[in-house]
């Protein structure tokens, strides 16, 4: 039994540890020798060894071409960057320029107004809420790209959500009555808030305008507001085909 051990069992349990210990190299990406011979277990290790070596330039190769694609997205993001700075600096620049002579307009078209004759008020005050719609557009174009690049700036001071919102319909009104929906709105009461009145104006005429593309021609979209428990309550609605179920989370997400 002694020399049955020592000239066939414990060679076997060499080779078979060092077949074991080989077979844990290959797992973690070592190089593993392994035991030799032409026997099963020497042309077994090296089938392992062939394997993981074609596993290994397998690994490498998707390695270079992970890093190739990932470079690639990384120019792509950087590019994007820039148009995206360069549109946010256009509209700054539009608005910049813009503001200018609109500022003259609204200057020269308040002056018409005081005019004695009755028609040429009526003229110059037309000239005057036209130019004052585009000026809050203009506005709008600055503050969203202020709000892009990070530098969104709140002027939390008391505002009328009331006016807040006939504000926003006269914005509004154009695109609505061009899309068929008509606007109703009874008179708010006095709604108090701590607000941003620009921006307050700029989400309620976005909730309008949504409604002019897509409540359908004929339909009609209503404005109220009420006090309740220590807040005011805005409401829009329409009676359009609404939204369907499946894209209500989806709401809020941009240009969804």
């Amino acid at each position: 039994l002694a020399g049955l051990y020592l000239w066939v069992f414990r060679p076997l349990f060499r080779r078979l540890g060092a077949a074991t210990a080989a077979a844990e190299a290959l797992a973690a990406g070592a190089p593993a020798p392994g035991p030799a011979g032409h026997d099963e277990l020497g042309l077994l290790l090296a089938r392992l060894r062939r394997v993981a070596a074609r596993v290994a330039r397998d690994r490498a190769r998707l390695n270079a071409t992970v890093a190739e694609r990932t470079a690639a997205l990384s120019r792509a993001n950087a590019r994007l960057a820039r148009a995206d700075a360069d549109r946010r600096r256009f509209f700054a620049d539009v608005g910049h320029e813009l503001r200018t002579p609109l500022t003259v307009i609204l200057g020269e078209a308040e002056l018409g107004a005081r005019h004695p004759d009755p028609e040429l008020r009526a003229g110059f005050a037309t000239i005057q809420g036209r130019a004052m719609r585009l000026f809050r557009r203009i506005e709008d174009l600055l503050r969203i790209a202020r709000s892009e690049s990070g530098q969104l700036e709140l002027e939390r001071r008391p505002v009328d959500l009331a006016a807040v919102a006939a504000a926003a319909l006269a914005d509004a009104a154009p695109l609505l009555a061009r899309a068929g929906v008509a606007a109703a709105a009874d008179p708010l009461p006095a709604l108090p808030v701590a607000g941003d009145a620009e921006w307050l104006r700029q989400v309620v005429a976005g909730i309008l305008e949504n409604a002019g593309k897509y409540a359908g021609r004929g339909a009609r979209v209503r404005v109220e507001g009420r006090a309740e428990g220590g807040r005011a309550v805005l409401v829009v609605a329409d009676d359009g085909p609404g939204m369907p179920p499946d894209r209500l989370e989806a709401v809020f997400d941009r240009f969804a």
